[in-house]
């Protein structure tokens, strides 16, 4: 049924699909572990969404709900809810990705929210915090490192070889050895409009690397 008012969305089937969504919530756990149902609930509101739905969005991004033995399960309704937040009201939107973008609960099998975070803020063109996550996160994940170093090609080219040397060291030589920022990282250097040494490093980095499965994926961009 969620599956049709999103492929059909009409303005009536608002109220059920709130009640529907409180009824879930009330007790989450147990009537929809892992927040598969309400997140196609948020995702069925979308074609529709508006400033009648912020209460039950914000509920959707700032929901967490854990599993035995200790495990956040609803990742997925914080990214569904990012989502149409951002249709609804970009401004509130892009202060929940700040927030969901280093959240301690981001998950480690799906980089959700985070990822959709990342996303989110590029849209708006709030690169600040893509760029302090690249610069200062203590302990990023991959594929969000990844996804932020790809989006920053705004900076200015200093900017970009500092971030090179930290994730890749001089010409990526004896560091950058996670497979996935690498990609991000080469990403940017290819496509950053004014980064003049990008060439030298990328040429330098083909010659010496063992990392192949990245050397392929590279070639083939090139």
């Amino acid at each position: 049924a969620l599956e049709v008012l999103q492929a059909h969305p009409t303005r009536e089937a608002r109220p059920v699909l709130h009640t529907r969504f409180e009824h879930l919530a009330a007790d989450g756990v147990k009537r929809d572990a892992g927040t598969y149902l309400r997140a196609a609930i948020v995702r069925a509101l979308r074609p529709i969404a508006g400033v009648e739905d912020l209460a039950l969005l914000e509920r959707a991004v700032t929901t967490y709900e854990w599993l035995p033995p200790r495990s956040e399960e609803a990742s997925l309704l914080r990214s569904a809810g990012l989502v149409v937040l951002n249709d609804v009201d970009s401004r509130l939107a892009g202060f929940h990705a700040v927030r969901l973008l280093a959240d301690e609960w981001t998950s480690r099998l799906s980089g959700e929210p985070a990822l959709t975070a990342v996303g989110v803020l590029a849209s708006l063109d709030h690169y600040d915090p893509l760029y302090y996550y690249a610069l200062h996160q203590t302990q990023p994940q991959s594929d969000v490192l990844s996804d932020c170093l790809r989006r920053l090609t705004v900076l200015p080219e200093s900017l970009v070889r500092g971030l090179a040397e930290r994730h890749g060291g001089p010409n990526f030589a004896g560091a950058g050895r996670d497979e996935v920022v690498l990609v991000g990282l080469l990403d940017l250097l290819l496509e950053h409009p004014s980064a003049p040494f990008a060439p030298e490093w990328v040429r330098g980095w083909l010659a010496a690397t063992e990392l192949y499965a990245v050397y392929h994926y590279l070639v083939t961009k090139l």
